[in-house]
């Protein structure tokens, strides 16, 4: 490392990421361990806990109070319960509540502050900080990592460096650079001889293949079920929940819900120089999963002929009666004598989802048995080409990540470099949408700093 630093400062922890995580860690180290020595805490934005303030649109769904089997993922999922055990969620309410900020929990488990404002989160926690006289050193980048003898140097951004016993790396993921996402510290674990799997984009917006957007029905939103089938013979769970057309193709929590699944798809595309103007799969939506196909089918045919004059004609399935799907200006037909499509979908699902349907069945061509057959074929099994995804600048999280099997899943700590410990979303761990991640971020933060503080204190 460059010897010719302006200054060499000293402290006995180096925590390096001023967000969720980082924060935690340094309040884990001094009020739940006790910890007296100097603790240094390093943020490259120009404040800290900025994807907190983002997060769930300025409220902060903060945890979430649902069971935790299956809402993490990476190679080894179960190494959050190391920390998730320690600091289960109801621990942590009460230890926010302690510090000032109390919480809600909505009709679906999710955690919010009673504010419902992200500010009230930040406040509270730097407030805490404060109390035991620690601060976020904010514009400030740790460039490099070195390992001594008897602990680390680090060299930052401004020309000085700072030697310390003990470093938590908190340093976050690359997703949403403009909140201070960023490679940055993976670069410094691999050169610490740590594995890094590659990190992807997750919990962000899909991108459909141009000719199969959904023209016309941009700003619609819906709820039901879809899942991921990559052209690799790869195909992902079936998330329900709620999706949001857009100009690009979908977005909403539930399409976000696959985006760990596209990116990997991507990423083997990339790899084997695939070149595909039908993109890397497809997303197959279930418009109704509460419904079977065959129950679908016969309400349609039952909504069909449920007025007096349409049950007369129902014994004769092949009659001359007219389906439309638009009001011709004038027609020989007696309006008793048709049947408005638009208007029989537009009672499953919104009336421009409905429209899309039907023009994507060429529903003119069909007589009335097949018809029936062929909508409700379509709304439990839309198929959409899928192009990608929008990528880290619109990422919530990234999936990847350093390897945890380099780390304590108790402490957190490296099982390459001692006294070196890591934490939140720079490990390879990320969660579903519902306030899993930031949970995670906080639980083992709190755990690495009180680790590190044993550490230190057992020296």
């Amino acid at each position: 490392m460059n010897a010719d630093y302006q200054a060499v400062h000293e402290c006995d922890m180096l925590i390096v990421g001023g967000g969720a995580s980082g924060i935690l860690a340094a309040l884990g180290a001094v009020y739940d361990a006790g910890f007296s020595g100097s603790v240094m805490i390093i943020e490259k934005e120009d404040r800290p806990l900025r994807k907190v303030l983002a997060s769930g649109n300025g409220r902060c769904n903060l945890a979430n109070m649902s069971d935790l089997e299956g809402r993490y993922h990476g190679a080894n999922p179960s190494f959050v319960n190391g920390a998730l055990h320690r600091l289960p969620v109801t621990e942590m309410l009460d230890l926010f509540e302690r510090w000032g900020l109390r919480t809600r929990v909505d009709h679906a488990n999710r955690v919010y502050p009673c504010s419902m404002q992200a500010k009230s989160v930040s406040l509270v926690l730097l407030r805490a900080l404060a109390h035991y006289d620690l601060s976020v050193r904010t514009e400030t980048e740790i460039l490099s990592i070195e390992k001594l003898e008897n602990g680390f140097e680090a060299a930052l951004s401004d020309g000085t460096a700072v030697k310390t016993r003990a470093v938590i790396m908190a340093a976050g993921s690359p997703a949403s650079p403009n909140l201070g996402g960023s490679f940055s510290g993976l670069s410094i674990l691999q050169r610490l001889g740590h594995t890094v799997f590659e990190p992807m984009p997750a919990l962000v917006p899909l991108t459909l293949t141009k000719a199969d957007v959904l023209k016309g029905a941009e700003g619609v939103r819906f709820r039901g079920g879809a899942r991921f089938e990559s052209y690799f013979g790869e195909s992902s769970p079936t998330v329900k929940g709620e999706f949001l057309v857009t100009s690009y193709g979908l977005s909403g929590i539930a399409s976000m819900e696959l985006a760990r699944y596209v990116s990997k798809a991507e990423v083997r595309g990339r790899a084997e120089s695939r070149e595909n103007g039908d993109g890397i799969g497809q997303v197959v939506i279930d418009f109704l999963p509460e419904i079977g196909l065959n129950e679908l089918k016969a309400h349609l045919e039952s909504s069909a002929y449920a007025f007096p004059t349409d049950r007369a004609r129902q014994q004769d399935r092949h009659d001359s009666r007219r389906l439309y799907t638009e009001q011709p200006a004038s027609s020989s037909c007696k309006k008793e004598d048709m049947v408005d499509l638009n208007a029989l979908l537009a009672g499953v699902v919104p009336e421009k989802i409905g429209r899309v349907i039907l023009s994507s069945i060429n529903s003119n061509r069909l007589r009335k048995p097949q018809l029936f057959a062929a909508i409700a074929e379509s709304l439990k099994k839309f198929e959409l080409s899928v192009e990608g995804t929008r990528g880290f600048e619109f990422a919530q999280v990234a999936a990847g990540g350093a390897a945890t099997a380099d780390f304590d899943a108790v402490t957190l700590m490296s099982e390459k470099v001692p006294g070196l410990f890591a934490c939140g979303e720079i490990l390879d761990i990320d969660g579903d949408t519902g306030g899993y991640n930031l949970l995670w971020a906080f639980a083992s933060g709190y755990q690495a700093g009180i680790s590190a503080a044993r550490y230190l204190m057992d020296d």
